[in-house]
């Protein structure tokens, strides 16, 4: 990101691990020179990368991707030696640090697109009038995907759930009492749902290779854990899920959000808007699809590969459990391998267990060491990713003494969906294999969302996370649904439990416990 655009935003992204939790920062460039010379050419490449990368995307890094990616999947694991998956471990390390950095690349060519069309209408219309949320929201609604991966799995999955209505014995099975785990494991018995079944497993294969969170390996993928998808189906059946009504509210929605900013545009400028904002829609499918092939598919994919690895120590007597390697550091895995009598790989995996266990009761600090003024009111990413400022500084401080107490009785946070107050009752989920249970009504309590958690929205009224900011996924989506959501809360997951019923205020960013369990 920085040497490629030469960024004027900084000249590194550091991190480090603070009593089990990650901490990251963006070192500032400080010659007057370089920012000088660095911020014209940043402004004067980005505009490049915005007419020629989605052409790129499509002929060049998607075909890349999928290839890189169908050699991992498609690798015959259970023929490789331990030696040859310490090669396949360094070249997938390759690969994902390929994909990563076309990650960036589209993010600042998309972003590129979506700035000069946010600026284009901020000038034509006046700052006064741009800043207001009725613009804001109009160009949120403007900036959304109707043809993605994302529709692509739904539409097969809506298919599914079609076959489903209409066979009897299938149906029957998934609106039982049974859990999805007996649901998945009776459909495969089931000589009637056999084309269900099949056509599950293909769904699975295709699309169910998703990492729940970018860097949280140990919990399980849709393709590791199937009843995940069961529960989407039996959430589709109940409220008999309409695909293309869908479909055709956010397209609808996004004309009638067009209809009405274009009416804000003197007939002299809309030529030039239009432009813009057309430039800009096409890019908006990068989002879910970047999403799909590299935030999931990839890091599924190195997961996998670890994986493959770890059960191929475990058959050496070297780990317990394949996943255990990861709680190995790349070094270890390289000594585990080179010399098994020069780490008690054992005894390590389980001393990083407990660490982890204990750092996971921990609220963990906003942040350590000293923030700068640049940091808090400069570095843009951070404002414009996360939503940062002085006062979020300050609410996160009270937020974290308070969680150190015990003694919340509301959550603060940003709020990022729809401009709506709903109550309803708690349910804190881990990942997909928490789902089930999620009832109508409920107030989705999480870390984050990502695409893999697009099934459970239909069921709920809103949704508070710890991480995010106005751009990250449970924002937009929430938006994309019409609940309210409020990101950024840090506490969400530690301070509220099941049962508890609260009220989520879209508008001011705050949920009020108005009953315990």
């Amino acid at each position: 990101m920085y040497r490629r655009f030469w960024s004027p935003t900084g000249r590194a992204w550091t991190g480090k691990v603070v009593n089990g939790y990650a901490y990251t920062t963006v070192i500032p460039r400080t010659d007057p020179d370089e920012l000088r010379i660095s911020g014209k050419y940043f402004m004067k490449i980005l505009p490049v990368y915005a007419d020629i990368f989605l052409d790129q995307w499509e002929k060049r890094y998607v075909p890349e991707i999928k290839n890189n990616l169908g050699f991992i999947f498609n690798y015959p694991y259970e023929e490789a030696s331990l030696g040859e998956m310490m090669w396949l471990l360094e070249e997938m390390i390759d690969i994902y640090d390929r994909n990563w950095k076309l990650h960036w690349i589209l993010n600042f060519a998309q972003f590129a697109s979506f700035l000069f069309f946010k600026e284009t209408v901020r000038q034509v219309i006046g700052d006064e009038k741009y800043n207001t949320p009725e613009v804001q929201d109009l160009i949120a609604r403007i900036l959304v995907s109707t043809d993605d991966v994302n529709w692509d799995s739904l539409k097969v999955l809506y298919d599914i759930k079609e076959m489903i209505k209409t066979n009897p014995t299938v149906r029957e099975l998934f609106e039982s009492a049974k859990t999805d785990e007996e649901v998945w494991e009776e459909l495969q018995k089931l000589e009637e749902g056999k084309e269900i079944y099949e056509k599950i497993a293909q769904f699975l294969k295709e699309y169910g290779r998703k990492s729940l969170y970018v860097y949280e390996y140990d919990l399980p993928t849709w393709e590791e854990y199937p009843p995940t998808v069961i529960a989407q189906l039996r959430t589709y059946l109940s409220m008999d899920y309409d695909f293309y009504a869908d479909k055709e509210w956010i397209a609808t929605d996004q004309q009638e959000a067009i209809e009405k900013l274009m009416e804000m545009i003197p007939e002299d400028k809309k030529e030039v808007v239009k432009e813009q904002m057309e430039r800009a829609i096409k890019m908006a499918p990068l989002t879910p699809n970047h999403h799909f092939y590299i935030d999931q598919q990839t890091n599924a994919a190195a997961k996998y590969v670890l994986r493959e690895l770890g059960r191929k120590f475990v058959k050496e007597g070297l780990l317990e459990e394949p996943y255990d390697i990861l709680y190995l550091k790349y070094d270890e895995i390289r000594t585990l391998f080179a010399d098994p009598a020069e780490i008690d790989a054992k005894a390590l995996v389980e001393q990083r267990k407990a660490e982890r266990e204990k750092a996971n009761k921990l609220v963990p600090a906003p942040y350590v060491g000293t923030i700068t003024e640049w940091s808090i009111k400069d570095e843009p990413y951070k404002q414009g990713l996360w939503g940062w400022s002085f006062e979020k500084l300050q609410e996160e401080k009270e937020a974290y003494e308070a969680a150190k107490s015990g003694k919340v009785k509301f959550i603060k946070g940003l709020a990022a969906g729809a401009p709506k107050v709903v109550e309803g009752v708690v349910k804190v989920v881990e990942g997909p294999h928490e789902f089930d249970k999620v009832e109508e009504g409920d107030i989705l309590v999480c870390d984050i969302t990502s695409p893999a958690w697009i099934s459970v929205y239909p069921k709920v009224k809103g949704v508070i996370t710890n991480s995010g900011g106005l751009s990250s996924h449970p924002a937009i989506v929430s938006r994309e649904f019409g609940i309210p959501c409020i990101v950024g809360t840090r506490i969400a997951t530690k301070m509220l439990k099941d049962g508890i019923k609260v009220r989520l205020d879209g508008v001011k960013g705050i949920a009020t416990v108005l009953e315990e369990e």
